[in-house]
């Protein structure tokens, strides 16, 4: 192969292929036009990615490049500052703040076309096919088609006050249905989550007895002025 001259640094090497004009990587990525638009809002460096104004390169934000952006760090430029590097786990403020904003943009878009927010949205969907509202998860989930038979069976009446409770309720009232043990999962080295153990309760009666401290007399007491 014929030695030809650097067109960058000017420097003469043996030229392997018929392509090869750069004696390095370096002057490579110097010498060919740049497609890579965005720059660090740091210190102006280019970086591949999306254009962001809020971009920061790793030297800048002082940290050492890892897992997705190695491979970039060795051509001399890292992609941060945007939504395709939050998906790999990058959680500089570039990224999370493009993340919020692309959140931002997709709840105002939803909100435009039902009016509601996009949670707003799967939780009346849940309604309209279970029939109730979602409840909140901790530990164990209890299914569906179990939680829908206790509160038909008990005729949606809690049973540790005896206050109605109506199926068009706010989820996030007090008095909203919810699900208890009636031996505690605390009091058990295997909860029993079937319906003989489970009763209809309202959220702020459950959430009184928590672990079995209080009695339902006590109970009743201490929920008196919710309820009434």
């Amino acid at each position: 192969m014929p030695i030809i001259a650097c067109p960058v640094c000017g420097e003469k090497f043996e030229r392997r292929t018929n392509s090869n004009k750069y004696c390095s990587s370096s002057c490579k990525d110097k010498g060919k036009p740049s497609k890579r638009k965005n720059r660090c809002s740091v210190c102006g460096k280019a970086m591949q990615g999306n254009l962001n104004p809020k971009s920061v390169c790793n030297p800048c934000r002082g940290v050492e490049p890892s897992g997705y952006t190695r491979t970039h760090a060795r051509n001399g430029f890292v992609s941060h500052g945007s939504i395709s590097m939050y998906k790999y786990g990058c959680r500089c403020d570039g990224c999370r703040e493009a993340k919020s904003d692309s959140m931002r943009d997709y709840a105002q878009q939803v909100k435009a076309k039902h009016g509601i927010g996009p949670a707003s949205v799967s939780r009346r969907k849940f309604k309209e096919t279970h029939g109730y509202w979602p409840q909140a998860r901790y530990g164990y989930d209890i299914p569906h088609r179990v939680r829908r038979a206790v509160y038909e069976r008990d005729g949606w009446v809690c049973q540790i006050c005896g206050g109605l409770i109506s199926r068009d309720y706010d989820p996030y009232d007090r008095l909203a249905p919810s699900l208890d043990h009636i031996v505690p999962q605390s009091s058990m080295l295997l909860p029993d989550h079937s319906e003989a153990n489970l009763r209809m309760v309202h959220a702020v009666c459950n959430t009184i007895r928590g672990n079995g401290v209080f009695s339902d007399d006590e109970v009743r007491v201490r929920a008196a002025r919710f309820v009434s």
